[in-house]
């Protein structure tokens, strides 16, 4: 059976009144400006997915891009060594602050995300029974290993309250190379990204919004390696011999 899609509009042409019939309009016809296939009414067809909300879609992902830009921008800045440096000028107690501070506008600055994710979107495809369940077990795996990632990495110090107590940042900071950090540098990085990519029902809006958090945190662990490079020296250069720094290796790690 053929079904016909029409849109409010009329034509200057007339028309052939027979339905159900497909009619192949001329490319040079001021009506179609292309082959294409019009409705009883002479009125071109638009398939569905250019009239369905299409600007309103196209609205959401602007929001979207330009709230993950801001982010990522404001996140950059308060990690910048700069930030840090006039910080310790101009701030009694920056060091015990510095790190709470940072998580607490990280977590603050997450509250939009929600109804960003809630504008209007395009579905693009869900994976059914059974085999969704096998990604929610991958999605569930990816935040066991990022809480263990997190717990061997010193939680006080992650969090902010270990500096809160009279550790500076520089002599909380310690160099982990155990557990999973033996497998990749940037664990973190990695289960986040597992855990977004794994979700069973993908959309436009979640799509980029996944992309553009990934190469977030591709670009963020680069500024990392620098930092921790000049805060361990050698010993990190060692460490970067040996063990990848975001996607695990084949090869049986070494130390």
């Amino acid at each position: 059976m053929i079904h016909f899609y029409s849109q409010n509009g009329g034509s200057n042409q007339r028309s052939s009144r027979t339905k159900g019939i497909l009619l192949i309009v001329p490319l040079n016809s001021p009506t179609c400006p292309l082959s294409a296939v019009c409705d009883p009414q002479n009125r071109p067809f638009r398939p569905p997915y250019r009239s369905t909300g299409e600007r309103a879609v196209t609205q959401s992902i602007l929001l979207l891009v330009l709230y993950l830009l801001l982010y990522a921008g404001l996140h950059s800045l308060l990690a910048a060594q700069g930030v840090k440096v006039w910080g310790r000028r101009h701030l009694p107690g920056f060091d015990r602050w510095y790190r709470l501070f940072y998580n607490a506008v990280a977590l603050g600055t997450l509250i939009p995300l929600p109804w960003l994710l809630g504008l209007p979107d395009r579905t693009l495809y869900s994976v059914p029974t059974p085999w969704n369940w096998l990604l929610w077990a991958g999605q569930g795996l990816s935040a066991v290993a990022l809480l263990l990632a997190v717990l061997q990495a010193n939680p006080a110090y992650f969090v902010g309250l270990a500096q809160l107590a009279g550790d500076g940042e520089e002599r909380g900071d310690r160099l982990v190379v155990s557990g999973l950090y033996r497998y990749v540098r940037h664990p973190l990085y990695l289960f986040s990204i597992l855990f977004l990519w794994l979700s069973p029902v993908m959309t436009l809006n979640r799509l980029v919004l996944y992309g553009l958090v990934t190469v977030y945190f591709h670009v963020s662990s680069l500024h990392e390696e620098r930092r921790l490079t000049q805060t361990f020296g050698l010993p990190y250069r060692a460490y970067q011999q040996r063990v990848p720094r975001l996607w695990p290796s084949l090869r049986r790690p070494n130390g």
